[in-house]
């Protein structure tokens, strides 16, 4: 499995030495690695979008890694809701985390695209080097 995992400095109330866990921060997958302002890669956790979009008014939404920059996919956003406002504080959050800045784009959509497995993974990825998605 690729979850990243958070241990905790807390040790068990059972007094066994083992380590224990203090949160699940993710898949490995969902965390994207984007051109940091002062050089080098960025890693940009899913919760800098959780923030934005789990607070719009909208049913679900994928992020897809393209060539020039990220498109979000919006199921179900609200009438009246800006796309290019939500694209714009993406952008903030993204450029807060020290990425450097990049096209997003926000997209209404019917459906996420699902993996042959049926999940539907927040975050899409491009292969280095190719316009394939990692899924």
């Amino acid at each position: 499995m690729s979850d990243c995992l958070r241990v905790s400095s807390q040790v068990c109330t059972c007094g066994r030495a083992f380590a224990l866990l203090d949160g699940i921060e993710g898949r490995r997958e969902d965390v994207l690695e984007l051109p940091g302002k002062t050089g080098g890669k960025v890693r940009i956790h899913p919760n800098v979008f959780h923030d934005i979009l789990d607070a719009a008014p909208l049913r679900a939404w994928q992020v897809l890694e393209e060539p020039d920059g990220l498109r979000v996919l919006a199921v179900g956003l609200a009438q009246g809701i800006d796309p290019n406002e939500l694209a714009r504080r993406i952008d903030q959050a993204l450029a807060a985390q020290g990425a450097t800045e990049r096209r997003v784009t926000l997209e209404s959509v019917d459906d996420i695209r699902r993996t042959a497995v049926g999940k539907a993974p927040l975050v899409q990825r491009l292969k280095a080097g190719s316009s394939l998605f990692i899924a």
